[in-house]
């Protein structure tokens, strides 16, 4: 049987899928520079661009593809007024690798099949990062102030909440898609399985994240499939959600919003920040300079932003703000848009739309707000299999 190039970039792309989940747990270099993940993406680069130019055949870029190109465009033009060359050199490097990541992903994911296949590779890459990396590697407990938390496949804390969450997305959405009850209900036990782990992180504005995600499969059940499945189903794991899953100290951490000390130094970050931005509005003091620019103020040398809005802002300036954010707007206004229009559409076509068009934007907004989170890897992937699935939904509809 003979194995074509698009056949090999889309093992390796399902690869880059599988690992994100455990992206700083298999290392082949220096932390940071020898990741599997990025020995990946650099083994399939030149393969995308012979598959493109022995096709000759190049998709139009969507909207959201020119933006985020213009948003790396003028990351690279920071690196003329930085405050941090080598900080900013990186993250161009960093930016430029998530571009062609989306990119390859809108490429090859052409079709349903092959979306819901990537989204089972990402929960595959969930389940094998939090069992085999908790149990291992990264499985000692962290105690905060006296909240034991647990984290997986090398992540921050924070980020192992965010993948896990994207992982339930993914799970919550092969619930619907399922033919058979049986693999709706292994897909309803994996999701919780997730929902634990997300709920070990112990991180807030991963718990808010869940919550937003769990709200919207209610409504998707109460709305697009019936309320008897509603009150059997949701009802039941919304139960065990509250009173099974998560510790008294999770509550304790949800409940304490901005009484909270880590919210307290985080907006110490914020107002020190803003303060610095105002001297350089338009441009901002580099990607990556957000540390090195407010180090003399704060005295604190690993105080990041913790606020997506405040750091693209500070490092970027208005412009890049507005690059980076239209992405976001023009992929949930794309997604609202076809959610009204979906009516008279398949099941399967409003499964995608609902959870892939609009849910997962919403249930990284938390994340948004309190990390820093604007390259982070599973934040791009849903970005390129947004894109994918309404590209899938016009090229299906062709055939």
């Amino acid at each position: 049987m003979k194995i074509s190039v698009s056949k090999i970039i889309y093992l390796l792309l399902s690869l880059m899928v599988f690992f994100i989940p455990m992206e700083e747990l298999v290392g082949l270099g220096d932390k940071g520079s020898g990741t599997l993940l990025r020995y990946l993406g650099l083994l399939n680069m030149p393969l995308f661009f012979f598959d493109m130019l022995k096709r000759k055949q190049f998709h139009r870029w969507a909207w959201e593809q020119k933006t985020f190109f213009c948003f790396v465009v003028w990351v690279s033009f920071s690196t003329i007024w930085t405050h941090d060359l080598s900080s900013t050199q990186t993250l161009v490097f960093t930016y430029l690798s998530l571009f062609l990541f989306v990119w390859l992903i809108i490429s090859y994911a052409d079709t349903f099949s092959k979306i819901s296949s990537l989204s089972i590779v990402f929960i595959a890459g969930c389940l094998f990062s939090w069992f085999l990396g908790r149990a291992s590697l990264t499985g000692s407990a962290v105690e905060d102030t006296g909240y034991l938390r647990y984290s997986a496949g090398g992540l921050d804390l924070n980020d192992c909440s965010f993948v896990l969450n994207l992982g339930c997305l993914c799970t919550f959405m092969q619930v619907f898609l399922s033919r058979s009850r049986l693999r709706a209900l292994v897909f309803i036990f994996i999701s919780m399985i997730l929902a634990y782990g997300v709920m070990s992180t112990g991180s807030r504005a991963g718990f808010y994240g869940l919550s937003i995600l769990g709200l919207g499969v209610a409504h998707f059940l109460r709305t697009r499939v019936s309320k008897s499945l509603f009150w059997v189903l949701f009802i039941p794991f919304l139960l065990g959600a509250i009173f099974i899953l998560p510790s008294t100290s999770v509550w304790q951490r949800a409940s304490e919003g901005t009484s909270a000390s880590t919210y307290l130094l985080r907006q110490k970050a914020w107002t020190v920040g803003l303060s610095v931005w105002k001297d350089v509005p338009l441009q901002g003091v580099g990607a990556g300079a957000f540390v090195p620019s407010t180090v003399s103020i704060t005295r604190r040398e690993t105080l990041v932003a913790h606020n997506t809005f405040v750091s693209v802002l500070v490092e970027l300036g208005i412009v890049g703000e507005v690059l980076y954010f239209s992405t976001f707007i023009l992929l949930l206004g794309a997604g609202w848009k076809q959610l009204r229009l979906s009516k008279g559409d398949s099941k399967e076509e409003g499964v995608y739309k609902y959870f892939l068009g609009l849910l997962v934007f919403l249930m990284f907004f938390p994340a948004f707000l309190s990390l820093t989170f604007e390259y982070k890897k599973m934040l791009w992937f849903a970005v390129g299999m947004s894109i994918a699935c309404r590209r899938a939904l016009i090229y299906e509809r062709k055939i």
